[in-house]
C-alpha cells in the first residue's frame, strides 16, 4: 500500500530528527555578538535618518497629490 501511515511516520521522524539536529547545531554555534560590519558611525546614522525623513516626506507628498487627482 503506497503512502501508508507507517511510511509517513518514518518521514515525519526523519524530518523531526533533522530539525532537532539543526536547532542544536544553531544553538551551539550561534552568537549574539554584534559584528563590526553591522556597526555604524554617528555620521552614517545621521545620514541614514536624514534619508528616511526625506523619503517619508516625499512619499507623503506623492500620496497627497494622488488623492487630489482623484
Amino acid at each position: 500500500m503506497q503512502g501508508s501511515r507507517e511510511e509517513w511516520m518514518h518521514v515525519f521522524f526523519i524530518c523531526s530528527g533533522f530539525y532537532v539536529f539543526s536547532t542544536i547545531v544553531y544553538a551551539v554555534l550561534a552568537s549574539g555578538v554584534e559584528q563590526p560590519w553591522a556597526k555604524s558611525t554617528d555620521a552614517e546614522a545621521a545620514e541614514s535618518k536624514l534619508e528616511l525623513e526625506i523619503n517619508v516626506t516625499n512619499d507623503t507628498k506623492s500620496s497627497t497629490d494622488d488623492q487630489r487627482q482623484l
